[in-house]
């Protein structure tokens, strides 16, 4: 019989559960959500929920709840590779991503405060998410799960900081947002190249044409040409071959694009010509559009429609596109457009016949009633020369107008006389700007 010890201390078979959170540098979190493209953070979660969910059994941490977010992050991937950037269900997913990444957060943030009496604080939440969390982490002390278990909670409070913090977090985030739009426009900035292009109106489906784009950097000082951009919706009526300079090279796709980098720099006066071969894909009135980039990614948009005949079908045959001039407002003379709702798809242009260094033009769309207005497109006087064609497709449906503003003056530029040339309209501003505008519908 073995002889029992009275200053051995009594043995107990109660199993205290293992209540560590992981605890590793805040750098190398960061440094895995960086190359992980975020894959990470839903990763850090899920390591952690079984351990939270031991510490606070009351406050447990969905596993659902970081399926879904996985499944999100896979589907702002998959959409945004897919040309899903540019609709609104983009917008729903990012919305849904950062809704779930900030449950996750405060649910985390509510157990190390009421578990572990760690002051957690709910901006640094807001801002940081698991950076800040895993800092908190880091801080705690090893304790037992029934001295854990022992600690008062005090749900409202808890409750009523996270909700201050939410709201202080979100107003911060707003107003670096605000800031850091403000700081990109202001320093990453530069002036846009003036594109003219020339395309046949009626093409044979399947019958390649030419379409040349000339970019002219009309500034005082040189400018780079970076990028030329084909959006999706364009891919899907016509497959575009870029054949001279053969230095541009392979185009990269992806993003809801296809980019092709001259990466050549304009001098001042100088002008360079881009020639692509063009296979339309199906019959019908077709919008043929791309974008010019510099350097600082200020683009300049090229709209052309094209009707393209089924094989077989005489091109001439093919009705031609709806031009239609437009008018100015008949009181204040302030304004120039359809004076009309307009369907999605719609083409504006307006070609420079005289230009000063005064006057930008600008495109809005009317809100309801069309007392208010969302800017759509701005051509400031440093991005175009006299005889560019400006235009703009329109991706909404609504009543739009344009309007010569005077940049020197800070108001409007009236218009002084119009008369109709054809179907477009000649219009001459105060400042001396002769345009002539018109519009295409779908």
């Amino acid at each position: 019989m073995q002889e029992l010890n009275p200053y051995h201390p009594p043995q107990s078979n109660l199993r205290l559960e293992e209540t560590t959170l992981k605890k590793i540098p805040v750098l190398l979190v960061f440094f895995f959500c960086f190359i992980t493209y975020g894959i990470y953070v839903p990763f850090w979660y899920w390591r952690r929920r079984h351990t939270l969910n031991r510490i606070a059994p009351e406050r447990r941490v969905n596993g659902l709840v970081i399926v879904a977010f996985v499944l999100l992050v896979a589907a702002n991937t998959v959409g945004m590779a897919n040309g899903v950037a540019e609709s609104p269900l983009q917008a729903i997913l990012a919305w849904s991503y950062v809704i779930v990444i900030m449950v996750l957060a405060f649910r985390v943030g509510s157990i190390l405060e009421t578990s572990y009496l760690e002051k957690v604080s709910g901006v640094g939440v807001f801002l940081l998410n698991l950076l800040y969390l895993q800092f908190k982490i880091n801080r705690i002390r090893p304790v037992r799960s029934d001295a854990i278990l022992s600690v008062p909670r005090e749900d409202r409070r808890t409750a009523v900081i996270y909700a201050k913090g939410f709201g202080v977090g979100l107003a911060t985030a707003v107003a670096a947002a605000i800031g850091l739009i403000l700081a990109f426009a202001y320093f990453f900035t530069g002036p846009a190249l003036a594109v003219v292009a020339t395309a046949p109106s009626t093409v044979v489906m399947g019958e390649t044409f030419t379409l040349s784009i000339e970019v002219r950097n009309p500034h005082d000082a040189a400018v780079e040409l970076n990028s030329i951009d084909v959006p999706q919706r364009v891919l899907n009526h016509f497959k575009i071959t870029a054949t001279s300079p053969e230095q541009l090279g392979e185009p990269v796709g992806g993003l809801g694009s296809l980019t092709w980098y001259p990466e050549q720099v304009l001098e001042p006066g100088s002008s360079e010509v881009i020639e692509f071969e063009v296979e339309p894909l199906n019959p019908g009135r077709q919008v043929l559009e791309l974008e010019v980039c510099n350097d600082f990614q200020d683009c300049s948009q090229i709209v052309r429609v094209i009707e393209v005949a089924a094989p077989g079908v005489a091109p001439t045959s093919v009705s031609q596109p709806t031009i239609t001039p437009v008018r100015v407002a008949p009181t204040y003379r302030k304004t120039f457009g359809p004076g009309r709702v307009t369907l999605a798809g719609t083409v504006f242009y307006i070609s420079v016949v005289t230009k000063t260094d005064s006057t930008a033009f600008r495109l809005h769309r009317c809100g309801e009633p069309c007392t208010t207005a969302v800017t759509v497109k701005v051509w400031q006087p440093q991005t175009y020369a006299a005889g560019d064609e400006l235009s703009e497709r329109v991706e909404l449906g609504g009543e739009y107008y344009l309007w010569a503003q005077n940049v020197v003056k800070d108001e409007v530029d009236r218009a002084v006389s119009d008369d109709l040339r054809g179907d477009k309209l000649r219009i001459t501003f105060e400042s001396g700007a002769v345009v002539d505008s018109w519009y295409v519908t779908p």
